[in-house]
Order: C-alpha cells, then structure tokens, then sequence
C-alpha cells in the first residue's frame, strides 16, 4: 500500500506515470487537476505578479517551476507561492513573495501600504485560505 502510495504522489507531482491499477490516462487526468487547483491558488495569492506577467506566461512558468517539485511546508499554497514569486527574478514577484511572506499562518488580518495601495490580507474564522484584497491604484 505504501508503494502505490508513493507511486500515486509521485505521478501526480510530476504530472504523469505509471501507478499500479490505474490507466496512465486517468494518472495524467489527476495530476492536470491537481496542477490547476495549485494553480488557481497561486493565482488569487500572487495578483500582482500575474498582472505583471500575463495569463499565459505566469502559467508557463509556474508549470515549469512545478515539474519536479512537490507542495510542502505547513502552509502549502502559500509556501509555493512565495517559493514560486521568488523564482521569477522578477521585481513585482520578489516585492509580493515579501508581503506574503511577512503575513504568516498565524495572523488573521494585515494591511500592508505601499505607496498610495494598500493590501489587505484577511483570514476568516474557520478556513485556512489567505484572501488578498488590493484597494487603490
């Protein structure tokens, strides 16, 4: 059990492969699935780094930032994201993995001002998710 296990995380880490029991089809149909729910995570964490980058290139990139590394830290989406802003070399992902990396698991609420923006980071009661709000130009 343990071995399919690994197999099975493995495969959808990497986006495919071949686990016992289960058609290499519905292997790379998981981990497609798997790759967009991170990636939608990363998109609602990392605004302005999209915004700078476009749709498609944040996408590219992220996937080829994601090839061969599995989500870990206790906090997941926001681990990547801030290990995936970082990665970028870009301006606007190095000033955001810096906000989302001073707002940690434990705060509920932060406001971050830069310039004329401000930031709201906001936890609600029972749920994990980090919400970013931007108010400002």
């Amino acid at each position: 059990m343990i071995a399919y296990q690994h197999a099975l995380t493995l495969a959808v880490a990497h986006g495919g492969g071949s686990v016992p029991g289960i058609r290499d089809r519905d292997v790379a149909t998981f981990a497609e699935m798997a790759a967009r729910k991170r990636l939608a995570a990363l998109r609602a964490l990392l605004p302005r780094t999209l915004a700078a980058l476009g749709w498609t290139a944040f996408e590219r990139r992220y996937r080829a930032f994601a090839a061969n590394r599995m989500p870990c830290g206790p906090e997941r989406y926001r681990d990547e994201a801030i290990a995936f802003a970082r990665s970028l070399g870009e301006p606007a992902g190095r000033e955001e993995a810096r906000s989302v990396a001073a707002h940690g698991p434990g705060r509920r609420l932060a406001l971050v001002r830069e310039g004329r923006r401000i930031t709201l980071y906001l936890r609600f009661r029972h749920t994990s998710r980090l919400r970013v709000v931007r108010l400002g130009r």
